[in-house]
């Protein structure tokens, strides 16, 4: 097999091969003798169709078949001949196959960009403690109270702030010509907490007052930004009939509590764990604050070409998250907003992705430089990164 690379830019090559036709034949006459096999044809028994007519009524079958066989491993035969490390799977393209003839094709593919020599001695890196703030404890323990709470169910009152109502809901948005268009299907049994951040402007207040089998129709303009996007910056009619009426029932904040969440002997360990916690998750963003300097920095001494995989591969990796609020699945999030306190106990919380728009691109291949800046980190090893830290200057404040 014969085959050469061309380097079209920094990043792109261009792989030819070409596949010598006495392994096309062969496997030119292995998929024919399997597509005797089980070829149907007038006047023949199956298995007992003579070659020649196999080949000339499956031809076209045949020659796909061999190419889908000898072209992927010719691709990877090759790159390794070559020692090239492709960022993304070759885009093959112009195959041409028939019998007695090599096999010709041409495969485009990106690398990673050189990783250039840098001058550590030019680097200074700046340490910024970071502290919880006063509130992260308390805001902590109620995350852990909010998990442990219980929903139980309220028939002496009606709804108001901090309850959780079961609705039967309908939504008509006002369209373009001035006239209600019917939005979405209604929903049945929608969960809004009343008081959480993320509903529409208005909505706990009209919801505050009723009871259970209570009716309401009225009208709420949606922020723009607010989801769902349909809705955002219209007037919209809101058909609800509450259907449950519910509250939380937060346990109190006792030693018994701190036994339940995590087996702790009193109240007093677990503010101390949560503390310790804090001041470890603080400790990292500190250190994460300083990596992300010379990240920044390295990526600003690195001139080399941006390969577009790595940029659609960090898109695809990113996304815009989703807020909380008026969605598909009701009005309100119940259990609250995540606030960004860390959760002692059980980790941090996951978000959820709606997808990336297109005009994060250009932080999405500055992203990309940074990560070739850890490419060449970890190229110098242990030693060079020791020598790294000696010419690098760090400044506490």
């Amino acid at each position: 097999m014969k085959s050469g690379i061309t380097e079209i830019s920094e990043t792109q090559r261009r792989l030819d091969v070409e596949i010598p036709a006495a392994d096309v034949d062969a496997a030119i006459d292995r998929l024919a003798r399997r597509h005797r096999g089980r070829a149907r044809v007038p006047g023949f028994r199956p298995g007992k169709v003579p070659m020649h007519i196999v080949r000339q009524r499956f031809k076209e079958d045949i020659l796909h078949d061999a190419a889908s066989d000898l072209v992927p491993a010719a691709v990877e035969t090759a790159l390794e001949e070559h020692g090239v490390s492709t960022i993304d799977t070759p885009d093959v393209r112009e195959v041409s196959i028939d019998e007695g003839e090599p096999l010709t094709f041409h495969a485009l593919f990106e690398v990673m960009p050189p990783i250039t020599a840098l001058d550590y001695d030019a680097l200074t890196l700046r340490r910024r403690p970071v502290a919880p703030d006063a509130g992260a404890e308390e805001r902590a323990l109620d995350q852990l109270r909010l998990r442990a709470s219980r929903v139980v169910p309220v028939t002496d009152r009606p709804l108001e702030t901090g309850d959780i109502a079961i609705l039967d809901l309908t939504r008509r948005a006002d369209g373009a010509d001035g006239e209600a268009n019917e939005f979405r299907e209604p929903q049945q049994r929608a969960t809004v907490e009343l008081g959480v951040e993320g509903n529409p402007p208005g909505l706990d207040d009209e919801l505050a007052g009723l009871a259970v089998g209570d009716s309401k129709t009225f009208d709420l303009t949606y922020p723009e930004g607010s989801a769902p996007a349909e809705l955002a910056g219209r007037r919209v009619t809101h058909e609800v009939t509450v259907r449950e009426h519910h509250r939380r029932e937060l346990p109190d904040l006792d030693d018994a509590f701190a036994k339940s969440v995590g087996g702790f002997e009193s109240l007093e360990k677990l503010k101390a764990r949560i503390a310790d916690d804090l001041g470890r998750e603080a400790e990292i963003e500190t250190r994460r604050g300083v990596r992300r300097d010379l990240l920044r920095q390295l990526a600003s001494r690195l001139t080399a070409e941006v390969p577009d995989a790595l940029v659609e591969r960090e898109l695809g990796m990113g996304g815009v998250v989703a807020p909380m609020g008026v969605g598909d699945e009701g009005l309100g999030a119940v259990g609250g907003p995540f606030d960004g306190t860390p959760d002692p106990l059980r980790g941090p919380d996951d978000h959820g992705f709606l997808g990336v728009d297109e005009d994060l691109r250009a932080e999405a291949a500055a992203d990309v430089g940074r990560d070739h800046a850890q490419l060449v980190l970890g190229r110098d090893g242990h030693e060079g990164r020791q020598h790294q830290a000696r010419h690098m200057r760090i400044l506490a404040g």
